[in-house]
């Protein structure tokens, strides 16, 4: 019997352990992931550290959340690093703005009373943001 109850609390440390690699690997965001459509041949480079940023900042500023609750709104969305063009056209649907409202408040937060007009300082803070923490000028660089 406590041979098996060591066996099983190695099995669950080692799924921690693989779980918590999983979970990292996730949290790993980065830019210059090129795409092709498999139909069309249109290329797409996706800049998903650029795009998770820039929602994190608009959590910040117009969610008024502080870094660390954004970080951990976004973190607790699970985005995974998209792996084929329609999962990144998918992200793309939506502006960054929609996806910050959409993670700080829920599914129809328009429908509460929260806008999802863009404010009208927007995209002078976004251009600077941008610029300020060294990201890509766009978050989908559609190749012609």
């Amino acid at each position: 019997m406590a041979v098996n109850l060591q066996f099983l609390q190695i099995r669950q440390l080692s799924y921690l352990i693989s779980l918590k690699y999983v979970i990292k690997k996730k949290m790993e965001y980065k830019d210059n992931i090129k795409f092709v459509d498999t139909e069309t041949k249109e290329e797409l480079i996706f800049n998903f550290k650029t795009w998770i940023s820039v929602i994190q900042g608009i959590i910040i500023k117009y969610a008024k959340k502080t870094e660390q609750e954004a970080r951990s709104l976004v973190e607790a969305r699970n985005f995974l690093i998209p792996e084929t063009y329609e999962q990144v056209i998918f992200y793309s649907h939506e502006s960054e703005f929609h996806w910050a409202m959409l993670i700080t408040y829920g599914e129809g937060y328009w429908q509460r009373g929260i806008s999802s007009d863009e404010p009208s300082d927007y995209i002078t803070w976004e251009s600077q943001y941008r610029i300020d923490n060294s990201l890509k000028e766009e978050s989908f660089e559609f190749i012609d």
